[in-house]
Parts: C-alpha cells; sequence; structure tokens
C-alpha cells in the first residue's frame, strides 16, 4: 500500500471508481523514538527539534527515475527531500500558501496569474533560481512522456513570460479550478541536468537536501544543504533511505535499529508495536488512501446496476476496517477524505 508522509508537503491524488470504497488511514509508517532494543520512551509531540544526526528510512519500491514526476512509490520522498515547489499547502487546509514564490496575482477572468518569485534560492550546482526555471519545469511536466498526474492541467497552460528573472506569468487557454494544485505539485526542475534525471545520475532540486548516492534497489543517499534558503534549515545533516521490499524485514530493521522510520510494516504489527515503549505510529490523516471493490461493467453478469448495488450493500466495511486494517481508517459516505472541504461536515449536507 502506498502512503504519503505528513512532513512532505506532496499530496495523492486518488483516483477511481468503485462499488464500494474503504478510506485508510496511511498508518503504514512507524517510527522508533528511541532506540528500540533500549525500549526508551521516545519524545512527545513537545520536544524541541536537535540539530545533526542521520535519518534512516526504511521503504518498499525503489525510486524509479523515469517516473520521478508521478508521485507514486518512492518518489514523494526524494521529491520532498531534493525539490520545492511555487506554492505549498498546509497540512490542515487548502489555502495555498508561498513557496518559491513570494506572492501572485490572478486575473479577474481567471485566465492568467502573475506570480512573484524569491530572489535568494540557489539550485544544488550554485545557479542562481529564475522565472526560466519555472517555464522550463512547467513545460517538462506537461511533456507526456514524464507522465505527470496533472499533465493536462499543465498543458492548459499557454503561455509563460519569463522576461523579468524574479517574476512569471502564466497564461491558460481557461480558467483551471486546480490551478493551484498544479504550482504545488510540479517541482522546480534543473535544466542542466535534466538528460541524466531521468537515469537517476543526477537529481539537481532547490531543496533542503542534496542527493548524493543512489545504489539500485539499496539505498538513497541526501545531504544537508549548506546553502538552503530558509535559516537553519533543514536539521538534520543526512537521511539514508534503505530500499525493504519486505514487510517482516522491515519490522526486523526497526526493531534492531537499523532504521528509525518504516513505512512498510503492516497494519497488524502497527497496533502491536504503537503499545511498545520506544515505538510510535505516524497516523497521516487527511493524506488517506482508497481502497475499494471495483466491477468490470463489460461483464454482462455485473452489468446490471442493481447487482453491482447489492454487492456494495453485502461489503461489511466495518468489520473490514476492524480486522484487516485494525481500525486505521473509516468506510467514507462519499468519495474523498472526511476533512476535505466538498465533505467536511460543517460545510456539506448529506
Amino acid at each position: 500500500m502506498n502512503s504519503s508522509p505528513g512532513d512532505l508537503h506532496r499530496r495523492n491524488f486518488l483516483r477511481g471508481s468503485a462499488v464500494a470504497a474503504l478510506a485508510i488511514f496511511g498508518g503504514g509508517a512507524l517510527a522508533a523514538c528511541t532506540s528500540a532494543v533500549s525500549q526508551q520512551r521516545g519524545g512527545d509531540d513537545n520536544a524541541q527539534p536537535v540539530r545533526g544526526g542521520t535519518l534512516k528510512y526504511g521503504v518498499l519500491v525503489d525510486l524509479v527515475p523515469a517516473n520521478l514526476l508521478t508521485n507514486t512509490g518512492t518518489t514523494p520522498y526524494v521529491v520532498g527531500l531534493v525539490f520545492e515547489t511555487l506554492v505549498r499547502y498546509p497540512h490542515d487546509k487548502f489555502e495555498p500558501q508561498p513557496l518559491l514564490a513570494k506572492s501572485w496575482t490572478v486575473a479577474p477572468d481567471g485566465k492568467s496569474i502573475t506570480l512573484d518569485l524569491r530572489d535568494d534560492v540557489k539550485f544544488h550546482s550554485g545557479r542562481p533560481f529564475t522565472s526560466k526555471d519555472v517555464e522550463f519545469s512547467l513545460r517538462t511536466y506537461a511533456d507526456p512522456k514524464w507522465s505527470g498526474q496533472l499533465k493536462s492541467t499543465a498543458a492548459a497552460v499557454t503561455g509563460i513570460d519569463s522576461s523579468d528573472p524574479h517574476r512569471v506569468t502564466l497564461t491558460l487557454a481557461h480558467p483551471l479550478s486546480n490551478l493551484f494544485d498544479l504550482l504545488d505539485t510540479v517541482p522546480i526542475l534543473d535544466s542542466e541536468s535534466i538528460d541524466q534525471l531521468g537515469t537517476g545520475e543526477k537529481i539537481v532540486g532547490t531543496g533542503p537536501f542534496r542527493f548524493t548516492q543512489r545504489i539500485p534497489n539499496q539505498q538513497l543517499v541526501f545531504e544537508r544543504n549548506p546553502n538552503y534558503w530558509v535559516p537553519d534549515r533543514p536539521y538534520l545533516d543526512r537521511v539514508e533511505i534503505t530500499i525493504i521490499p519486505d514487510n517482516q524485514a522491515q519490522l526486523n530493521a526497526l526493531k534492531t535499529g537499523q532504521i528509525h522510520l518504516a513505512d512498510g510494516v503492516t497494519y497488524r504489527d502497527n497496533e502491536n508495536l504503537a503499545k511498545t515503549d520506544g515505538y510510535r505510529v505516524i497516523t497521516y490523516e487527511g493524506a488517506e488512501i482508497e481502497i475499494y471493490v471495483g466491477a468490470n461493467v463489460a461483464d454482462p453478469v455485473l452489468s446490471d446496476v442493481r447487482l453491482r448495488q447489492a454487492i456494495a450493500y453485502a461489503v461489511d466495511r466495518e468489520r473490514i476496517i476492524a480486522e484487516v486494517f485494525r481500525g486505521a481508517g473509516y468506510p467514507p459516505k462519499q468519495p474523498g477524505a472526511q476533512n476535505t472541504p466538498p465533505v467536511d461536515p460543517p460545510r456539506h449536507t448529506p
């Protein structure tokens, strides 16, 4: 199962229609707050960050460099460490906040947006970030060969004025309701190393960590960006992502202190270890994963909507949540996470 970590602002766009759906909290990440061997109790939510050190993170699948713009598998971790976007959504609301863009103005007709850019940002190579990089990134993202999830939205950007290094104006074919989703999703790419990005030889961005090493199917290594534009950040010196494709092997690595954070531990093991000193389960509320039962409507039997409805009524979703996912989720009444605006109880009337 895929889950997106709460400390990475990149959001998953989940698609699909189903007969019955289960929304599961992304609770597959289990953190050993302190030494699992000593069984000491870790810090609480009010603990202060400590500078320095290495975070060792266990993941199930290796990075596929050619899929870097698809937001699948290990990609969100790499993108969140190395790259940045123009805007970002906070974890608790859908109101875009400044990131590489300091401010913006949307035209009254919704057909253009002008963004003022930061002038103190550099790529890991030392090259300054400018509006030309915004243009290059949007055009690259719209290229079908990268299979970007919002490539059709990017294709609606019909004109880009990057004549001012610190300001860019995007002209749109028509108003886009998900324009800020696009600006929150497209990583700002380095045009000078784009050919090596697809092979995984170089991954160059403006983010808090620099990519330094990749051993295919084994490990990805990132080191602190000493020239990061946010003062005194990041706190960590190094992040090591280790590919451990087996759930039990990840659990063993966590218990023996080989990794500090695991995203492939089963829901039952999460439930058990959450009760054990030295471990902490992190629930990614707002980044739910939709698990659904699909119907092949091309099958003559399943083409009858009444049968599909009967299947939907027959699926005991509450029991599946309780017994399979150990209570880490909820049965939704309609598509979408329960805390998103379209289904937020204060705004929605059934």
